[in-house]
C-alpha cells in the first residue's frame, strides 16, 4: 500500500490528535510565530487532497526513519530531531506528552521530555520566541 492510499484525510488526523494540538490546528492549520514553525495540517492546490505538514512528516518519519508508530511529528527541533506527541501516554484530559525524537532512538526513557501537553509547550515556546524577537529588534 502506498502512502497516498493510507494517508488519513486531515479532518480525521486532527480529530485523532490531543485536544490542545487539535484546537491549534483547527484555528491555524499550520503556523509560524517569531521563527518557530509548527507543522500543523494543511493542503495545497498543487498537492490536491493530500494532507501535508504533520501528516506527511509523521508518515515519512515512520516509513523512512523507523520512528515508532505511536509518535506524531509536530515540528522540528532545529538539531536533526523532531518534536513529537507520544500517543502511547495519554493523560486523563486526552493530552499526549511532548518529546524530542531523534532517528534511531526507540527507548522513550532516553527521549527528552519537553512538556506534558502540546498546548502548554507551544505557549511557552511562543512566549520565548516573541521575547527574543522583541529584544533583538
Amino acid at each position: 500500500m502506498t502512502q497516498e492510499q493510507w494517508t488519513p484525510p486531515s479532518v480525521i488526523w486532527v480529530w485523532l490528535s490531543p485536544p490542545s494540538y487539535r484546537r491549534l490546528v483547527e484555528e491555524f492549520g499550520t503556523w509560524d510565530i517569531a521563527g518557530e514553525e509548527f507543522l500543523g495540517v494543511y493542503q495545497t492546490p498543487a498537492m490536491g487532497k493530500k494532507s501535508l505538514g504533520s501528516v506527511t512528516e509523521t508518515l515519512d518519519a515512520r516509513s523512512q526513519l523507523g520512528m515508532p508508530s505511536n509518535l506524531i511529528v509536530a515540528m522540528f527541533d532545529g538539531m536533526d530531531g523532531m518534536v513529537v506527541l507520544d500517543s502511547s501516554q495519554v493523560n486523563k484530559e486526552g493530552e499526549y506528552p511532548v518529546l524530542v525524537w531523534n532517528p534511531g532512538v526507540v527507548d522513550r526513557e532516553s527521549m527528552e521530555r519537553l512538556g506534558d501537553d502540546f498546548g502548554s509547550f507551544a505557549f511557552a515556546l511562543c512566549q520565548r520566541a516573541v521575547t527574543r524577537w522583541r529584544e533583538s529588534g
